[in-house]
């Protein structure tokens, strides 16, 4: 009666024991060879080479003429002025200044000639240090433009291009006088200056009687500086008067 039981127990183990994976057993591990790794490269040593700059000038130009209105005849003086504004000084300096239209230069040591102009040279700015130099005309004809136009140009050592700068004066018209009109109550009228820059019109009801318009242009007045607009070369002045030659200084209407 054992024995069966002995041998469906010892059939039993055998079958448990087919089903146990021989990792269980306590396998004897694989060895598997290990790759090394590799040294790093040796540092390569590169030597940083220091980088100079040019000790470049760095010059401001101005121009201008005095007085800033003349008629033919005058003569006037073009001032040009250089600054140095680097840390460092300014080497081999040319200013050079064409002749303006309608002018004719004066003597002067640093005349070219009479119609090439003039040129200056200098052999050191220092730092912060200014330069300047003129030049006489005497104004020959009234240019198209109703004005006399310089501009002048500078140069040093290490600069690509030259530093230019540009002014001018007002060359009065020999043939410009006041111009007059007449306003009549009820009908607009216009008041045009002689060279056609200027216009003014008053409306049909600016007065209540006639009156008598006249324009006139002060080209040396001074006048007060406008913020954000460019100095004029001078005023301009509307008068008005009435019949019995007052001055009317108040309008009906704007």
């Amino acid at each position: 009666m054992n024995q069966p039981r002995h041998a469906a127990l010892l059939l039993l183990v055998l079958i448990l024991g087919s089903l146990v994976p021989t990792s269980w057993y306590g396998a004897t591990p694989t060895a598997k060879a290990l790759t090394p790794l590799a040294a790093p490269p040796t540092p390569v040593r590169k030597t940083v080479q220091s980088v100079t700059y040019p000790q470049l000038p760095g010059l401001a130009l101005s121009l201008a003429v005095a007085p800033t209105a003349v008629a033919v005849g005058d003569t006037a003086t073009i001032t040009v002025v250089v600054t140095n504004r680097a840390p460092h000084a300014a080497n081999d300096i040319v200013i050079e200044l064409p002749l303006p239209h309608g002018v004719v230069a004066l003597p002067d040591p640093a005349r070219v000639s009479a119609t090439a102009g003039w040129r200056w040279t200098a052999s050191r700015l220092a730092s912060g240090e200014r330069l300047e130099v003129s030049a006489a005309v005497r104004v020959a004809q009234r240019p198209t433009t109703g004005a006399l136009l310089a501009r002048a140009s500078v140069m040093a050592h290490g600069l690509t291009e030259p530093v230019t700068a540009g002014g001018g004066a007002l060359v009065r018209d020999p043939n410009a006088g006041p111009t007059t009109t007449t306003f009549v109550p009820g009908t607009p009228a216009v008041l045009r200056s002689r060279d056609g820059q200027v216009e003014v019109r008053l409306p049909a009801k600016a007065a209540a009687h006639d009156l008598t318009l006249t324009h006139g242009a002060s080209p040396t007045a001074k006048l007060p500086p406008l913020p954000g607009h460019a100095p004029g070369f001078g005023a301009f002045s509307l008068t008005a008067t009435d019949q019995r030659g007052q001055d009317v200084h108040q309008f009906a209407a704007p």
